[in-house]
């Protein structure tokens, strides 16, 4: 009987985390989105350019699909296990990074890859294809960077530095 009632107890408490991890708002919107993985190989994708042009005819052409509404790309899906650390820290483009650096996830998408993803944005605006090009200083950051390193001031327009490289925040 003690067993019995250990294993009911065990098997409610399974259901009702599985019932509130259902429940979640996971940040994007899962449905009607696909997702698919594509690793360049050979000569030709050796570079970083060459990899980011083809990413981009890719993600150009799923926009000309019939029933697209919107395309993006990303360097890791959500909750896929692929995590890219790396040192962030406030900053500017003169005097360098200031302040102490903390360790965060981060990655790198395409212009539409929000809007692709249902993720919303608090304040400012989404990525646009210029802002995928070489040396741009765009950036969006969480509300947990927000708060971390922007507590009490607008972070819209501040720079934040990216294992040193300089980009301006937003939302």
């Amino acid at each position: 009987l003690a067993v019995t009632m250990v294993l009911v107890i065990a098997g409610g408490l399974l259901v009702s985390s599985f019932a509130a991890l259902v429940t979640t708002d996971l940040g994007f919107q899962a449905d009607h989105v696909l997702a698919s993985i594509i690793v360049p190989q050979g000569a030709p994708y050796n570079t970083t350019a060459a990899r980011s042009a083809l990413y981009r005819r890719i993600v150009e052409n799923a926009r000309l699909l019939p029933g697209v509404e919107s395309a993006g790309a990303v360097d890791a899906l959500p909750f896929s296990g692929e995590n890219f650390g790396a040192t962030i820290s406030t900053g500017t483009p003169d005097l360098g990074p200031r302040g102490k650096f903390e360790i965060a996830e981060t990655d790198r998408v395409t212009a539409g890859y929000f809007e692709t993803m249902g993720i919303r944005l608090l304040q400012g605006r989404g990525l646009t294809a210029e802002d995928e090009a070489e040396g741009s200083m765009a950036a969006l950051i969480d509300t947990n960077a927000v708060r971390r390193f922007f507590a009490g001031k607008d972070p819209i327009g501040q720079y934040i530095c990216i294992n040193c490289e300089i980009g301006r925040a937003h939302v």
